[in-house]
């Protein structure tokens, strides 16, 4: 039976980004990758034209302007097609790069978790190692290696879906239903879910999610101008709460800012608002 392993995410304006990290994966065994493209300015040919030409990529327009429309393009990749019983799907954003012990690839890591709808991978988050400029000519995992404590209220990881065993994303992008009769596993193999408690199930044997919060303050603004999915949920002062090493050069950095250049923040959208990050982060 052929076996697939697939990475679903949407993005907007990725193109300094994509490519590392849809080679990196390429080369921990995932076989595809369905990217939803969610309005970005222009194409990503001179970025993954080589990977589209190959099949490694497919690019899928997202014409939806909903909030919810991250869960809607997963669900709709979901229910795309019959899946068969070798065939599964990480979830992932591009800032987040799935990091497996001891160098095993993709398919050797995801034996065990056969007769499971899934095994949900726990971040470990990293801030911008004081950087303000983009660096050059080093990887993302080179870069950025200040790991930070969880700041986050509620979800804190991604699935890698059995996707025979899905039955769809309900509250978000962090963790979907599995079909009745299978549920979802911790890389312990304990179960996973509401019932049994978030936080019980946390484990970072054997894999993990590398989760690039902010990357540097030049990338975070990249990422302000881009906009959000919701209103509100990255702001300028989120980065100084995650990076308080850059807050000695604050009133220097946020000077010359034209907030008009933020479409889904105000100047004054400064709060701290942990409870919206919880699901949308």
């Amino acid at each position: 039976m052929e076996k697939h392993f697939y990475i679903c995410t949407m993005i907007k304006d990725e193109h300094p980004y994509v490519r590392e990290w849809a080679l990196y994966h390429k080369s921990l065994g995932f076989t595809k990758m369905f990217l939803y493209d969610d309005k970005s300015s222009h194409p990503y040919d001179d970025e993954l034209g080589d990977l589209i030409e190959s099949g490694f990529i497919e690019i899928r327009q997202v014409n939806d302007n909903r909030r919810s429309r991250q869960v809607r393009v997963f669900n709709k990749f979901i229910h795309s097609r019959d899946w068969g019983e070798e065939d599964w799907c990480a979830f992932l954003d591009v800032d987040e790069f799935l990091s497996i012990d001891g160098g095993e690839n993709i398919e050797k890591f995801l034996e065990p978790y056969k007769p499971y709808a899934g095994v949900m991978l726990i971040w470990k988050n990293y801030n911008a190692n004081s950087r303000v400029e983009t660096p050059k000519g080093i990887s993302t995992m080179e870069a950025y290696t200040e790991e930070i404590q969880n700041p986050f209220i509620g979800p804190q990881m991604k699935p890698i879906a059995h996707l025979k065993y899905v039955n769809c994303f309900l509250r978000g992008p962090h963790y979907f239903n599995p079909v009745s009769g299978k549920i979802i596993v911790s890389t312990e193999e304990k179960e996973f879910g509401e019932a049994t408690g978030y936080m019980y199930a946390r484990s970072y044997k054997g894999a993990h999610i590398k989760h690039y919060i902010t990357k540097s303050w030049e990338d975070w603004i990249r990422r302000l101008k881009r906009g959000n999915v919701t209103t509100g949920i990255r702001t300028v002062e989120t980065f100084f709460n995650l990076n308080p090493d850059l807050n000695r050069r604050k009133d220097e950095l946020i000077k010359d800012l034209d907030y008009d250049e933020f479409p889904t923040i105000k100047k004054d959208d400064s709060k701290w608002d942990g409870e919206a990050w919880s699901t949308q982060f």
